[in-house]
């Protein structure tokens, strides 16, 4: 409720607007993906690690992972444990 001639109202107003607007090209980017509104909003916000990293890899770089462990299964699923290592380390070094 402030004034409009304050460069504070206009930054508020601006970051809500830029808010919405990175909001909104995700949901359509998750959209674009998933191929339904329903799966996109899910992917958008699960709270669960293993699904969020699953759900933000490329599927060009699936496919690099996927061609990496057919080739030597002595590293399956390598990938995704140091991944999921490394982020138990940066969860553990935020509460620091």
């Amino acid at each position: 409720m402030g004034d409009i001639w304050r460069l504070s109202w206009w930054i508020y107003h601006f970051l809500l607007l830029a808010s919405m607007i990175v909001m909104i090209v995700g949901l359509v980017k998750q959209y674009a993906v998933r191929g339904t509104l329903e799966k996109a909003l899910r992917a958008l916000f699960t709270n669960d690690p293993f699904e969020r990293i699953t759900n933000s890899t490329a599927p060009s770089v699936k496919a690099l992972i996927i061609a990496i462990e057919k080739k030597d299964t002595y590293t399956v699923g390598h990938t995704f444990r140091v991944t999921m290592y490394a982020l138990k380390l940066a969860e553990e070094l935020h509460h620091v």
